[in-house]
């Protein structure tokens, strides 16, 4: 079986395994190589069926002393000992780092290597955390080896997952794919939602989207996991969709699990309650507030269509993350900076925080900070979010905004991991960890080892898409707006200033979460599509799906994108922007923002041109767009698809 046949790489990226330091052989100098250091990790959990399925296809000395080989230089922060010093002498290096693996738990991430000469391939490794093994080991014996069950973490709440699975409903778990994780043998037992944990024999996938899965017929059966020394559960902030629970912990218990009982009448009496709040009195304290934000911005010299500012509006009640694209000199940082004054957010009361990101920001320590194994001390960044994020906690009645000015110097995905994960959940279940719970820290009284995310917090990023920044990745993508900003022409700017009301009502801000969540719409996203839209967009994922199918419209997609369409702004309850633009914007900002890659893939996709400014022509999503234009005359999409059809023209790539 040849390397393409594999695609190890694939599988690695859904892969997290705990394991053991190798002691006995330490930290020792590669083969020909003085300068090159390596060490073994043993894993301490089973691999996925997918891996464990082509064993024969890796160099023999993995599997006979089951282990996987790190080096040292490949290795991140949080892989390294804090002030690791890498131009020491390599004998230096070996005792700093095998005082730092022993005693630890090691959870990493495989690498597999391919070696064209032998035809197979090396299990190397990459650190995501060190955890202290002092803290969690339950058995002081020397032969004490225990062994994990990785369980993947369901990112719902605790009522919406088991109407999920009362009504044998799909549910995500992203990180954890079915044709990896399960390949016909049931791999997957263990579910784990908020603190409870699911068993049954009977998990399905679904083949269409192997990342939702459901519950088959079978039985379900729950246990509450109990937070104490005896229960060894490992988990990390790196990571928030799984743990590692000690096996032993699972058989302990195993008798003593309680068979899962769906109350009828509960839940139709929550659905009813739901219901009810669905019925929102819309007055024009909103659509004011939006009038007085054009006339401010105007009077500041920043001049955007009304439409682009009522755009951001409903963006950012519809997602805690909503990104700011476009030329430099479009004012996108002025723009949010003025939004966090119509929701009264400012330096000086703690409740706005401008963060400029470094190009130097490769990990959530960068902009948190991190917790000193070394005397037990939790070091804040001095970027201030971790200060600025317990305030938010601490005054939940506030609006707090975050501004991560330049967010695409570096790869937003490295630093703002932990984020990408919490802000899909809902908000009862939004928590930043810090540090392990179970860890020692000093200055736990003002730093607990997480933080709740309460609706009050709003992140706002600027992006510039040029040769210095870094792509943003449909990972990114599928959880935040991002909103291109236009240059108008100067002839309008001129005539709107002369228009300009000068009479304008400073009281007319948001200044407080209860008046903001008002203005937040309750109703099922779903529900604001038509069945005609859901057709449209069920045929615009298999198009797009059958040239790339890590893209399409996913169930997360589609969530967003009814948010977006539920919390647009009503003026004397007229929405303020129409239903036609609305839809034909919102798949811009999502779908089509997605939409990247090799001709071979976007041609057929985005159609050709032959020249600058042409209509594409042979365009599969144009052609759709022709057949469902009684939704919308998508006149945003299809401009952004001449443009990336333009891009295959120039690049042989769109971008």
């Amino acid at each position: 079986m040849n390397k393409e046949q594999l695609n190890l790489e694939t599988i690695a990226k859904s892969t997290y395994l705990i394991g053991e330091f190798d002691a006995y052989s330490g930290v020792y100098t590669m083969k020909n190589s003085s300068n090159v250091l390596m060490f073994h990790v043993f894993p301490l959990c089973d691999e996925p069926i997918a891996i464990k399925s082509q064993r024969d296809s890796f160099k023999q000395v993995y599997i006979e002393e089951n282990k996987y080989s790190g080096f040292v230089r490949d290795q991140k922060n949080n892989g390294l000992p804090v002030g690791f010093n890498d131009r020491a002498h390599p004998d230096d290096q070996k005792e700093e780092l095998e005082d730092f693996y022993n005693d630890n738990y090691i959870i990493f991430q495989p690498v597999y290597n391919y070696e064209h000469n032998t035809n197979e391939y090396h299990k190397n490794l990459r650190i995501i955390d060190v955890i202290d093994r002092k803290d969690l080991i339950n058995d002081e014996a020397d032969d004490y080896y225990p062994e994990f069950k990785v369980v993947p973490r369901v990112n719902l709440d605790r009522k919406t997952f088991e109407k999920k699975l009362k009504n044998h409903e799909y549910f995500e778990m992203e990180n954890y794919p079915g044709e990896i994780y399960d390949g016909g043998s049931h791999n997957v037992d263990y579910v784990l939602c908020d603190s409870i944990l699911y068993f049954c024999d009977g998990w399905e996938y679904n083949n269409n989207n192997t990342t939702n899965w459901r519950n088959g017929e079978n039985s379900i059966i729950k246990y509450k996991l109990i937070d104490r020394r005896e229960s060894l559960i490992v988990q990390t902030r790196y990571i928030n969709d799984f743990v590692f629970i000690e096996t032993s912990y699972l058989n302990q218990f195993e008798n003593s699990f309680e068979a899962l009982v769906f109350e009828e009448e509960n839940i139709i009496q929550e659905v009813e309650i739901e219901e009810a709040e669905f019925e929102e009195t819309i007055d024009n304290t909103e659509a004011n507030m939006l009038l007085y934000f054009k006339n401010k911005l105007l009077n500041d010299s920043l001049f955007y269509d009304f439409e682009d500012i009522v755009n951001l509006h409903t963006c950012i009640k519809s997602s805690q993350l909503t990104i700011l694209a476009g030329m430099s000199g479009t004012g996108k940082t002025q723009l949010a900076l003025k939004y966090a004054k119509m929701i009264d957010a400012s330096e000086s009361n703690n409740t706005l925080l401008f963060l400029p990101v470094s190009p130097s920001y490769s990990e959530p320590d960068d902009i948190l900070g991190y917790l000193n194994p070394q005397n037990g001390l939790y070091k804040p960044s001095e970027t201030g979010l971790v200060d600025f994020l317990i305030g938010a906690e601490k005054n939940p009645n506030k609006m707090h905004l975050v501004i991560f000015d330049e967010m695409n110097l570096a790869q937003i995905e490295y630093w703002f991991s932990p984020f990408i994960s919490i802000l899909e959940k809902d908000e009862d279940s939004r928590y930043l960890t810090l540090y392990n719970q179970k860890s020692h820290c000093i200055n736990d009284s003002s730093y607990k080892w997480r933080i709740k995310i309460n609706g009050n917090v709003i992140f706002i990023g600027t992006i510039n898409l040029d040769e210095t920044t870094k792509d943003i990745s449909d990972r990114l993508l599928d959880r935040s707006f991002v909103i291109s900003l236009k240059k108008r022409s100067f002839i309008d700017y001129k005539n709107q200033i002369k228009e300009l009301d000068t009479e304008m009502d400073n009281g007319k801000i948001c200044d407080n979460f209860d008046l903001f969540n008002t203005w937040k719409s309750k109703s099922e996203p779903v529900l604001a599509f038509t069945d005609h839209e859901l057709n449209f967009l069920d045929e615009l994922h298999t198009i797009i799906a059958k040239y790339d199918e890590q893209k399409g419209v996913s169930f997360r997609v589609l969530k967003n994108m009814g948010n977006y369409i539920n919390n647009i702004p009503k003026q004397d309850n007229v929405s303020m922007i129409k239903r036609s633009e609305a839809f034909d914007v919102v798949l811009k900002q999502t779908v089509m923002r997605k939409l990247s890659g090799a001709e071979i893939k976007m041609a057929p996709l985005v159609g050709k041109v032959s020249g600058i400014g042409e209509t594409p022509h042979e365009s599969l999503i144009l052609d759709l767009m022709d057949k469902y234009s009684d939704i919308s005359e998508f006149s945003m999409c299809r401009e952004l698809i001449r443009r990336k059809a333009e891009d295959v023209l120039a690049y042989g790539y769109a971008r």
